[in-house]
């Protein structure tokens, strides 16, 4: 029964889900202009709808990629049944947007559903980095992380900002140090919990500090929860005590993240505190998760004895299988 596997696969997942929200590939800049025949800033001017459509007339204002014959153009979303869809764009009457669109069939789409669909304040910016993206053909590329940089320099709207991080991200290497400083100094909190993440999965070691201390004297539960993971990434046996303070957080997600960043110690010194924290953890997903490191250490006596203590008092029907796989 591999129970372990499943289940250090499926907390990833979940805790990548709650709080990485800045990784979706379809936000990227790069996916939508990549899959989008028109760029369009202007306003819905009408709303229609039966049990499988929802259809917007809109009228364009500013024609920013593409060619039109005319200044309105019908946009479609879907309904199931006349139910709204998760993730599907309903935009309103007589609001304003910008909006990214494909066609199939000779039916215009919003591309990548809500990814498509942006505040008109963003439209300066957009324009920079439509510039840019007309210049330089492989603007997006690997390699082209300055240039990258640089239009990121260049735009103000936060948004904006934040979704040329995705696209910075798939090309970021260590050569971006400055850079990667430069956003953990930031007090915008997303640049700043950027830069946290990628000290630590490019090991950084000159930011290892600055990480350190930004966990340290954090208060935003989302700020702590990257920089646990990232001072995980270092793999240092010396952030030990820092870590183990984070397996008794309020916040489940910070409590599991710690976990695995111990985890990550690949030392035998995270026995004892892996185990106390089983002891008054409630939590039946950060419970499976300290089994699965300790599994790795089932050779020793240790954590047998502590193993079937928890079996003894666990009511949970999945962890006492998952021990019994272990002790067996």
């Amino acid at each position: 029964m591999k129970v372990g596997v499943v289940v250090l696969a499926v907390l990833f997942v979940f805790t990548s889900k709650s709080y990485c929200d800045m990784s979706s590939k379809q936000f990227q800049l790069s996916n939508l202009l990549k899959n989008s025949q028109l760029v369009v800033k202007g306003k819905i001017v009408q709303v229609k709808s039966d049990d499988n459509y929802y259809k917007m007339s809109f009228s364009v204002e500013d024609l920013l990629i593409g060619t039109m014959s005319s200044n309105k153009i019908e946009v479609v979303s879907r309904f199931k049944n006349g139910f709204r869809l998760e993730d599907e764009p309903y935009l309103e009457e007589g609001k304003e947007y910008i909006l990214f669109l494909s066609n199939t069939k000779s039916v215009w789409t919003i591309t990548n559903r809500i990814a498509g669909v942006l505040s008109v304040n963003a439209a300066d910016d957009l324009k920079k980095v439509i510039q840019d993206y007309k210049l330089q053909e492989k603007l997006f590329d690997k390699g082209n992380c300055g240039k990258l940089i640089s239009l990121f320099d260049k735009v103000e709207t936060e948004y904006i900002k934040n979704l040329l991080l995705l696209d910075i991200e798939e090309n970021l290497t260590a050569n971006e140090f400055n850079f990667v400083k430069r956003l953990i100094e930031s007090n915008n909190k997303k640049t700043k919990m950027f830069g946290i993440k990628h000290a630590g999965k490019l090991k950084l070691n000159e930011l290892h500090e600055s990480v350190k201390q930004t966990l340290l004297t954090s208060t935003d539960p989302r700020e702590k929860f990257y920089s646990i993971s990232a001072l995980g990434e270092y793999s240092d046996i010396k952030d030990l005590n820092v870590l183990q303070r984070f397996l008794t957080e309020n916040e489940q997600a910070n409590r599991r993240v710690a976990i695995y960043a111990l985890m990550n110690l690949k030392s035998e010194l995270v026995i004892e505190p892996l185990i106390n924290a089983y002891k008054s953890e409630s939590d039946w997903g950060n419970k499976s998760a300290i089994i699965s490191v300790l599994k790795s250490f089932s050779d020793k006596k240790e954590v047998r004895e502590a193993l079937s203590d928890f079996r003894t008092s666990e009511r949970n029907k999945f962890l006492q299988d998952y021990i019994d796989d272990i002790l067996k």
